[in-house]
């Protein structure tokens, strides 16, 4: 996700940039298991 936004009831987050690495080996999915999450929210 690059450039996103959540509205919660109290709160809104802006500028949202999300990253989760993935692969696939043997039709099967694997996240995050090897790189690292990454989040970064620009404005609260």
């Amino acid at each position: 996700m690059k450039d996103g936004s959540a509205l919660l009831p109290d709160n809104a987050f802006n500028g949202i940039d999300f990253s989760l690495p993935f692969y696939l080996r043997d039709h099967r999915w694997y996240f995050g298991t090897h790189n690292p999450v990454s989040l970064s929210i620009k404005e609260i």
